[in-house]
């Protein structure tokens, strides 16, 4: 694989990156809002079970989305200048 071709490529998961990240994003605020919907009348075990069970999920999924998705983002950009500098003497 050439350099143009890893560029072409890189920028191309750099685009599905963000777009990964959007989607998450967004199915992760429907999910919290749909789970504070149903707070106020789903209290049995299976919920306990369920919220014990996502528990570290939630976390994850939080840290990833304040912070470490960007990181990843502003990472892709970086290696992108840097390769179109490298290949274009920009």
């Amino acid at each position: 694989m050439s350099l143009d071709d890893t560029f072409h490529a890189l920028a191309q998961f750099g685009r599905e990156l963000e777009a990964f990240d959007m989607t998450l994003r967004t199915s992760y605020h429907e999910l919290r809002e749909r789970h504070d919907a149903v707070d106020g009348i789903w209290r049995d075990e299976t919920r306990r079970m369920y919220d014990r069970a996502m528990a570290e999920i939630e976390s994850r999924l939080g840290q990833y989305l304040a912070g470490e998705s960007e990181r990843y983002e502003d990472f892709i950009r970086q290696k992108l200048r840097q390769l179109d500098a490298f290949l274009h003497g920009s």
